[in-house]
């Protein structure tokens, strides 16, 4: 049985998140724990706070915000709870509070890998994608983590990203391990390279073994173009397919300067997003 945590935000249900974790625990024996989180310092927060240092009547307010905010993570932890039992899918439920980031990463280290959407930001400020919240989940979650697109479809592909690293083996492996077994499902491995380099697959026979030895009928393809290319082939993927990459794998630092290609993968494609590290 594995363990799969479905990463909620308690003041914004996602349905997408509850329907693949209900899809995926239905291909295979799963536990979904629910962590329905709440971030105590969002702006709105911060601004009822100062209501009640200025006044009583303020106090009240955020009273009345606090119960309505209870009541609205009630109904979300309820929905969810409704579609586990009705799904005959084992179930328990973690609320979490104050600071979203850090609980969600101790419950990282208990699970066999995590899904949370895209849009999951914890804040009334961010748009982009990535927000701050997703990109150190990545970079420091204890287990993988699969982003989900705005709408649920059902897998029926798997791409694995190999870039010739032990991050992209590891990740490869790690989905292996983790995901269910789907029959008549497509597998590809994908190494992009830059036009002007030959079309060598580093480790060829390495991971053409491990390849076979796991997915038989999956087909490898060595593409030109490098991370261009490489993105404008999944950009024309189906919602269908995983994307399976190790390559969230730059330091805090450089992620202050460059996007990896899953910032950009999440921009461009409407498919989960597996990502692992050792």
């Amino acid at each position: 049985m594995k363990k799969i945590i479905a990463a909620f935000d308690g003041l914004r249900f996602s349905e997408t998140t509850l329907q693949y974790a209900i899809w995926l625990a239905q291909q295979q024996p799963t536990q979904i724990t629910g962590v329905f989180l709440t971030e105590s310092n969002r702006l709105s927060y911060e601004l009822y706070e100062t209501i009640v240092e200025q006044s009583i009547p303020g106090k009240e307010v955020v009273e009345q915000i606090e119960k309505t905010d209870a009541a609205v993570t009630a109904e979300s932890i309820h929905l969810f709870e409704k579609a586990c039992r009705e799904s005959k899918i084992h179930y328990t439920i973690h609320q979490d509070h104050k600071n979203a980031l850090k609980e969600l990463l101790q419950e990282s280290a208990f699970a066999d890998f995590l899904i949370i959407q895209s849009e999951e930001t914890f804040s009334y400020l961010e748009a982009n994608l990535p927000g701050s919240f997703v990109r150190h989940l990545l970079q420091r979650s204890e287990c993988p983590v699969v982003i989900l697109p705005k709408k649920f479809t059902p897998i029926h592909k798997f791409i694995f990203l190999y870039d010739g690293h032990p991050s992209s083996v590891f990740a490869m492996k790690m989905a292996t391990y983790t995901l269910p077994k789907l029959p008549n499902t497509e597998v590809e491995i994908l190494f992009a390279k830059e036009s002007k380099e030959d079309l060598h697959l580093p480790h060829n026979k390495q991971i053409r073994e491990w390849t076979k030895t796991h997915f038989p009928d999956a087909v490898v393809k060595v593409l030109k173009g490098g991370e261009e290319g490489l993105i404008h082939i999944l950009s024309k993927e189906g919602p269908g397919a995983m994307i399976i990459s190790g390559s969230y794998n730059r330091t805090a630092a450089s992620m202050l300067f460059h996007s990896s290609l899953a910032d950009r993968l999440m921009n461009v494609i409407d498919a989960p997003l597996f990502i692992a590290h050792a």
